[in-house]
């Protein structure tokens, strides 16, 4: 059954509160956000280097990436190896549900930051996890994870 508009909007907009709460709780336990991170797509982890020099390793999986205002879904992106993307694949059920084909196409032009956040927010609340941190590649590339489960480093 396809939802209406403000059902789709009321998704979205719990998605949002729900992920900026995660983050706050996760900026208060890791001490993060961090800019020092190290990703094994393989293992499927990511480290993260806080400001007191604590390291976190954290089950990951890729969302999407967004470079010079293009979002591209992990899933379609083949510089991410298939294990560590495979997951956000389930977010394409979205488009029955929301009738939205952001879910569906690979690449969408004319984004910024705030869309990456909020796609991610989507995935977060549909795939669930801890929260979610964006890898600066460079100035104009980032890439979006779900962080899940904490390891000790």
């Amino acid at each position: 059954m396809r939802w209406t508009e403000a059902q789709t909007q009321t998704f979205l907009s719990e998605a949002w509160d729900e992920m900026e709460v995660a983050q706050a709780l996760m900026a208060r336990k890791y001490d993060l956000p961090s800019d020092r991170w190290d990703m094994d797509q393989s293992g499927g982890t990511i480290r993260l280097s806080t400001n007191d020099k604590s390291t976190f390793v954290f089950d990951a999986t890729a969302v999407g990436s967004l470079a010079n205002g293009s979002w591209m879904w992990a899933w379609a992106n083949e510089s991410i190896l298939p294990g560590f993307s495979r997951e956000s694949a389930e977010l394409k059920k979205l488009r029955k549900t929301t009738g939205l084909s952001f879910f569906t196409e690979p690449v969408w032009d004319d984004l910024n930051e705030e869309d990456g956040w909020k796609a991610s927010a989507v995935a977060l609340k549909t795939l669930g996890g801890l929260g979610v941190f964006r890898c600066p590649i460079s100035p104009d590339s980032s890439l979006f994870v779900l962080l899940r489960e904490r390891f000790n480093a």
